[in-house]
């Protein structure tokens, strides 16, 4: 039997909640609505979830509680990821926007975000063949090996894409002494994957990955090749974010992130031995939504 339930996170470039109808290992989204916060790149650069910033998630969760509400949810999960647990302070801050929204929020370890994201994905990308998993967010990129239904080996690397403009001050067009250290600093992260499981197959998940899929692939097919990284990177390097927008039609947040996000994907496949991906339009929250109805994830009732 059906079950209409909740998920929201609040990650590192959004805050985001699904409601959707979950049966039997399939998720039907009747809502699906973000905020973009950039968490990520601010804890980066201030150390802290600014005041600011606290109020905005107060206003967004008690929203997401009355909309998980009006369609009709049995129950809510609301999960953070890596620009919280990075944050300092961030059990203060968290207990503050709890009790503000009336909304309890789990902040969660790189091991269950990538594990929300890998069931997730598995809706469209079904397999039983051992296989590598990414995803790249603001604040950090997860990376799993999954073989006979679980995952066996989890890193987390931070080289999100939040992360890396903050840290090396990137502006757009990117300088070119900005786009060599980026790329610099996200192979000497990449390059402690050397002991990780081979495998021949590659997903990819999460806002990140899905933009650099939608400016590429606008027929819908879910492969992108290397020498595909390598062109959109190529092009957003010359380009400023309105031009990337225009020119790849994506939105004006994520356009922001191709760029990064285009280094960081074509380093890992690198590094992993992979010469193409596959991307999933599932995520976290699907995952989270599937857990619920298995009884995994309880959520709290609406």
């Amino acid at each position: 039997m059906a079950r209409r339930l909740a998920a929201a996170d609040i990650g590192s470039n959004t805050a985001h909640i699904l409601i959707a109808d979950v049966d039997n290992g399939s998720v039907r989204r009747i809502a699906n609505e973000s905020e973009w916060l950039s968490l990520g790149q601010v804890v980066a650069k201030k150390g802290a979830i600014p005041p600011d910033i606290e109020a905005s998630l107060v206003k967004i969760l008690q929203g997401y509680k009355k909309l998980a509400k009006q369609y009709g949810a049995e129950r809510i999960y609301v999960f953070a990821t890596e620009a919280v647990r990075k944050a300092k302070g961030h059990d203060e801050a968290i207990a503050r926007i709890s009790a503000q929204s009336g909304l309890e929020i789990d902040i969660i370890m790189p091991e269950r975000e990538a594990e929300l994201a890998l069931k997730g994905a598995m809706i469209d990308m079904p397999t039983t063949k051992p296989s590598h998993f990414i995803e790249v967010g603001g604040g950090s990129a997860q990376i799993a090996y999954w073989e006979r239904g679980k995952i066996t080996e989890e890193r987390s690397l931070p080289i999100g894409t939040g992360v890396l403009a903050a840290r090396h001050g990137l502006t757009y067009p990117p300088e070119r002494s900005a786009a060599k250290s980026i790329a610099a600093d996200v192979k000497k992260h990449v390059d402690t994957l050397s002991d990780f499981p081979p495998c021949n197959r590659l997903v990819a998940s999460g806002g990140v990955a899905r933009g650099i899929w939608r400016a590429l692939h606008p027929d819908g097919e879910p492969n992108v090749a290397v020498p595909e990284l390598d062109y959109i990177q190529w092009a957003t390097e010359r380009l400023n974010i309105g031009q990337v927008e225009r020119r790849f039609r994506v939105k004006e947040k994520r356009a922001a992130t191709i760029f990064t996000g285009a280094i960081v994907y074509r380093t890992l496949m690198e590094r992993l031995h992979h010469t193409s991906m596959r991307v999933s339009i599932f995520g976290v929250r699907e995952g989270a939504v599937l857990m619920m109805k298995s009884g995994e994830i309880d959520g709290a009732a609406l």
